[in-house]
């Protein structure tokens, strides 16, 4: 029979420890045994002792030597592990003795006041050194010591009877070896075969046979482990094949990888190829530096042509000079190489200058701009530094020629708006009196023909000044210089007055004139209603103009936005000669018509549209036609305004009646004006509502003039000799200071450039008026500044 060696050890061990057990068991039995045997045997051997002593007392003092043979011969026969007993006196004398051998014993008798008594006193002979066991013992008579009493007892019997114990131990454990050795046996057996199982299944799967399996099923321990290890296998073989998919799928993809790595590589190669070719062929000079130890990573050619550097034959990047030493050898070339480089360590000491730039004056007159900016590594850390140089000469130039052609713009446009300035103040100073007077003359006793040549020098001056107003109002949209106002109006009111305007022109061709405002519109809105007025009557008048016969229509819809923005859209709708359509594209441009032809035939300059469509734009709207020949045409525009969030509010000045027209008093008026012709037109006008008029030709004679105090107001000429207007205007301020009145002052100028009327009302005046100026707004105007004046007073 074949054993393991765990089979083996675990016989072995069983068996070991069982023999341990037994020879333990038996040693401490048989010790416990010999021990209780010599016990037994001393303690007969004293109580016979005890027994004889007292016992011989008594045939002591009889002196029965036969009763004392017997009496001991009957202790021994009774106790047959006691060999024999012999008593002997003080002296030593044997008494009696009940070994056979001795038939004759000794025995001297003493006189004893008192009977004996017996007093047992010990004396024992260690038996491990004798072959039997002796006691000893006092004998008394009387109370007297007299002898003593010693029991033998042979050790040879308890010996025997310690062998036999031994043997039947002997005998008892052997069949317990047996025993035990047949249960180790089948132990060993039951544990060493599924042990030695699972060993082969380990070896078979370290050799990585993963089709094994243990094959074993029990309850206990050995069975969990045994399916276990056989789910640990069936795991095993899963991964097996899970690595041998994935190692054939990486396998693959590394072959991919690699066939694309070597692809870039052979592209980045190009690449590296390519950008060095373009570094050496940009105009931009740089330098790359490591940020620790300052080597020079990388030059290109015209790094060393910008400041005249060799080439050493040498790569850029195995350049071995610190690139603070290069940078050095640069600055000899500069205007000033001290600050060069101080900024150039600053940059070096200092790795939170990300990004800076400056620029450098060279010695030969060339301006060169750095710009140096750190290069970050993919983890966040600073590897370098670069360093642009440009070479900004010709820029600098560039930029130098086009500050003086700025400026010598910004001074044509100066002395444009300057020169329509002046031209609108030399135009309009005539004008005015041709149109006053005419307006004068009017006003009285005509004939038909004289009032029908008179209307058309009314109209022609409207239509010279509405030329002028269209030219002014062009410079200051194309300058930039034209500001919208952001006021409340009535959007109903400013469509009612544009129609009013037109109505009768188009009238007088029999033309149907209407106009549709849609239930959306809001009723109030915040805008420039003037500028808003304007447009509309541009193309009001423009419509008319260019129709016939048939209809002009004006509708108005609106689109409620956010935050309280409304949209509205306008159009203009006419029967008229229409527009053809490789015109369509041209009639917004400013002095343009569709046909050159329709300037001899309908007149005007073709700014109207132009002036238009651009004060739509800047109202945030657009501005498109729709035009067919001969069907007429419909300009459609949009502009973006916000409802007024107080509709209920008073009223503005556009919609405002007049306050009072001087009715039931007489005003007293000062004009400083000096033309005369506008002395004459102004005065003509006042007086006609009835208006007391005092005329001074200059400032400083308006000032002495007001200062008698009779004035209600004063009409303020701007350009006047000796003083002008807004100088006489800020001392009459200056000496009302300690008064409780104060005149008001109308500025009556030609001046309608921007600005002018801002200007006038900081020099102290309370109105302006523009030249030629329209009679119904001097009415106007005075009859609300002195209607105010009044309510203050009272």
């Amino acid at each position: 029979m074949h054993f393991s060696k765990l089979h083996t050890k675990v016989v072995l061990l069983v068996v070991g420890l069982l023999t341990i057990a037994i020879i333990y068991s038996t040693s401490t039995t048989l010790l416990a045994r010999t021990k209780s045997l010599r016990s037994d045997l001393r303690s007969n051997c004293i109580a016979t002792a005890e027994t004889a002593a007292l016992a011989s007392s008594s045939l002591i003092l009889a002196d029965d030597k036969q009763s004392m043979r017997t009496l001991a011969a009957m202790l021994v026969h009774n106790q047959a592990a006691l060999g024999y007993i012999i008593i002997t006196d003080d002296d030593g004398e044997v008494i009696g003795d009940s070994r056979p051998e001795q038939s004759e014993m000794g025995l001297k008798i003493r006189d004893l006041a008192t009977p004996p008594a017996a007093t047992v006193v010990l004396e024992i002979v260690d038996p491990f050194h004798s072959d039997s066991l002796q006691i000893t013992v006092p004998v008394s008579v009387s109370g007297a010591p007299w002898g003593s009493l010693r029991v033998v007892a042979p050790l040879a019997p308890l010996y025997s009877a310690q062998l036999a114990e031994v043997r039947r131990i002997a005998v008892l454990g052997f069949v317990l070896l047996i025993i035990g050795i047949a249960a180790a046996l089948a132990l060993a057996r039951s544990i060493s075969k599924p042990v030695e199982r699972l060993a082969v299944v380990a070896r078979e799967i370290a050799k990585g046979n993963l089709h094994i399996r243990t094959e074993l099923s029990r309850g206990d321990e050995l069975g969990h482990l045994a399916r276990a290890i056989d789910g640990m296998i069936l795991d095993l073989e899963f991964a097996r094949a899970e690595r041998e998919q994935y190692s054939a799928t990486l396998e693959a993809e590394v072959s991919r990888r690699t066939r694309e790595i070597e692809e870039q590589a052979i592209v980045l190669s190009g690449r590296e190829a390519l950008l060095h070719a373009m570094a050496n062929a940009t105009t931009l000079g740089f330098l790359v530096a490591d940020s620790v130890s300052g080597r020079i990573l990388y030059i290109n050619n015209h790094f060393r042509s910008m400041f005249q550097i060799a080439d050493d034959g040498q790569a850029p990047v195995a350049d071995s000079k610190h690139y603070t030493e290069l940078m050095a050898e640069c600055s000899e070339k500069l205007a000033d190489p001290a600050e060069f480089l101080r900024s150039i360590k600053r940059l070096h000491d200092d790795h939170n200058a990300s990004t800076v730039e400056y620029e450098l004056k060279c010695k030969n007159g060339a301006d060169f701009r750095m710009f140096s900016a750190e290069v970050p590594a993919d983890d966040g850390t600073h590897i370098g530094r670069l360093y642009l140089f440009e070479d900004i000469t010709v820029r600098k130039q560039t930029e130098q020629m086009l500050a003086a052609a700025r400026d010598q713009a910004l001074e044509v446009s100066r002395m444009k708006s300057e020169f329509l300035a002046n031209m609108s103040h030399e135009i309009r100073t005539p004008m005015n009196g041709v149109l006053g007077l005419a307006e004068v003359v009017l006003g009285g006793e005509l004939d038909a023909d004289q009032r029908r040549l008179m209307e058309t020098v009314k109209s022609s001056g409207e239509t010279l000044l509405t030329l002028i107003n269209d030219i002014l109002d062009l410079s200051k949209i194309e300058s930039g210089k034209l500001e919208l106002e952001s006021i409340p109006f009535s959007m109903r009111d400013v469509i009612q007055q544009s129609v009013a305007l037109v109505e009768n022109r188009a009238h007088a061709k029999s033309l149907s004139l209407n106009y549709e405002i849609g239930e959306a519109v809001p009723a109030r809105v915040v805008g420039d209603p003037t500028r808003l007025r304007q447009i509309l009557l541009n193309l009001l008048s423009n419509a008319i103009k260019f129709t016939a016969n048939g209809s002009v229509q004006l509708t108005i819809a609106a689109n409620v936005l956010a935050d309280r923005e409304c949209s509205l859209e306008i159009a203009v709708r006419d029967t008229g000669i229409g527009i053809p359509p490789d015109k369509l594209g041209l009639i917004f441009e400013p002095f343009t018509q569709a046909d050159g032809s329709t300037t001899r035939k309908f007149g005007g300059t073709g700014l109207g549209l132009s002036i238009s469509k651009k004060l739509v734009e800047r109202m945030g709207g657009t501005c498109r036609v729709l035009s067919e020949v001969g069907k007429g045409t419909v300009f459609l525009f949009t502009v973006k305004l916000t409802m007024d969030a107080g509709a209920a509010a008073a009223e503005t000045p556009d919609d405002r009646a007049p306050a009072g027209n001087g009715a039931g008093r007489i005003l007293n008026i000062l004009v400083a004006e000096d033309n005369a012709v506008n002395q004459l037109v102004i005065r003509r006008l006042l007086e006609k509502r009835g208006w007391s008029v005092a005329i001074v030709d200059n400032g400083r004679a308006a000032v002495e003039a007001w200062q008698d105090g009779r004035f209600d107001i004063i009409l303020m000429d701007v350009q006047m000799p000796e003083l002008d207007g807004l100088g006489a205007t800020r001392i009459i301020r200056d000496l009302e200071a300690g008064r409780a009145t104060r005149v008001p002052i109308i500025a009556l100028t030609a001046h309608a450039m921007k600005g002018d009327r801002e200007m006038c009302i900081q020099a102290g005046m309370d109105g302006h008026l523009t030249k030629p100026v329209q009679p119904a707004n001097v009415y106007k105007l005075v009859s609300e500044l002195t209607a105010h004046r009044a309510s203050s007073a009272s």
